[in-house]
């Protein structure tokens, strides 16, 4: 099942898109009802309210390439956020994401802007879980940036996986760049891990 899809898109611009403090409220409210329908634990409902506030963080770099939607997928098992944009075509790409972000925020974004720069074509896909996995591949000392912002991250605590996914050519009206944050309800299936 899916929830009502949102519009969204950069402050200020003109009505039929959500924005800012408005936004924020509209997304949570959308959460609220996806666990109220669904009969979530108060801790499930928590979690997704949780993710869904990284989520919002993460729309002003996401949007300064053009409008986009924000949705909850769900079933008996797992619920999933999207918040997809096709880039407009007519933009000036911004020259550096934005600094204010930290940590994994940080890192999503960033790799949400090089996917829209790139001129990569079909499907071009990075995820937290295999970013995670190599990381605890590597040694501590030699890395304790990637360490710290992976046990200092809400998203990387609480998600079993987020997704950034690029579709489509550069710059076309076909592309669209999406970050896609799961959960499942119980613990992982065995497959999973």
């Amino acid at each position: 099942m899916r929830s009502n899809k949102l519009m969204v898109s950069q402050r200020g611009k003109t009505t039929g898109h959500t924005t800012d403090d408005a936004m924020i409220k509209v997304f949570l409210k959308e959460s609220e009802k996806v666990a109220s329908e669904n009969n979530f634990t108060p801790k499930q409902a928590m979690h997704l309210r949780l993710l869904t506030e990284e989520l919002i963080c993460m729309v002003p770099q996401i949007v300064k390439y053009g409008s986009g939607e924000f949705w909850i997928e769900y079933d008996e098992e797992k619920y999933a956020l999207h918040i997809k944009v096709v880039p407009n075509s007519d933009i000036e790409l911004p020259k550096k994401t934005d600094q204010a972000q930290k940590g994994l925020l940080r890192r999503i974004s960033e790799t949400f802007d090089s996917f829209v720069r790139s001129g990569l074509k079909g499907v071009t896909r990075w995820s937290l879980r295999e970013y995670i996995d190599g990381v605890k591949k590597t040694d501590r000392n030699a890395n304790a940036n990637e360490w710290d912002e992976l046990e200092q991250s809400i998203l990387a605590s609480i998600a079993d996986d987020v997704m950034v996914i690029s579709t489509g050519s550069s710059m076309s009206s076909s592309k669209s760049v999406e970050v896609v944050v799961k959960k499942y309800l119980n613990p992982l299936p065995v497959e999973y891990i």
